[in-house]
C-alpha cells in the first residue's frame, strides 16, 4: 500500500467529502411515501371531484380507504363508460386519483376517453367485500360533476 504525502491527499479528501455530502443530501431528500389508507366502516365512502378549470379532474373519497373499482361514465348528453380501473377484487386503489392515471397495481378496463366540456359525468367507486361466494362488490360511493 502506498501512502501519499499530506499535500497529495487533500484533492482526494475533497472529492471524497463532495461525494459523501451528495449522498447525504440525496438520502435526506423528500421521497414519495405510500398513501395513508384509513379504515372504511360499512365500506361506504363520500366521493368528491376536484375539477380545476384547465386541468384534469381528480377523484378522492373519505374516509381514504382503498377501493377495488373506479368508473367514470358520461351521463348527459351521451351515456356510457369513459374510463374504468379495477383492482382485481382487491382494495388497492387509493383515494386521490387523477383522471386517466392508472394507479399502481390496478388494471385499466376501459382506456380514458377525452372528457367533453359541458358533459355531466358520474364517478363511482366500489370496495371488494367478503360474500358467501367469496368476494363481491359492495359499499363505495358515487358523485356527479360537469366538465
Amino acid at each position: 500500500m502506498q501512502v501519499l504525502p499530506v499535500g497529495d491527499r487533500l484533492p482526494v479528501l475533497r472529492r471524497l467529502l463532495v461525494l459523501l455530502g451528495g449522498a447525504a443530501i440525496l438520502s435526506c431528500s423528500d421521497s414519495q411515501s405510500p398513501p395513508v389508507v384509513e379504515a372504511c366502516p360499512d365500506n361506504m365512502v363520500t366521493v368528491s371531484v376536484q375539477t380545476p378549470a384547465s386541468a384534469t379532474p381528480s377523484f378522492s373519497w373519505t374516509p381514504a380507504c382503498a377501493v377495488t373499482l373506479l368508473q367514470v361514465s358520461a351521463l348527459a348528453p351521451a351515456s356510457g363508460l369513459v374510463w374504468s380501473v379495477g383492482g382485481r377484487m382487491q382494495n388497492i386503489i387509493p383515494s386521490g386519483i387523477a383522471y386517466g392515471h392508472l394507479p399502481v397495481g390496478a388494471e385499466q378496463g376501459i382506456a380514458p376517453a377525452q372528457l367533453q366540456s359541458g358533459v355531466t359525468y358520474e364517478v363511482r367507486v366500489a370496495r371488494a367485500v367478503p360474500t358467501q361466494e367469496g368476494v363481491g362488490l359492495g359499499g363505495g360511493g358515487v358523485v356527479t360533476f360537469t366538465h
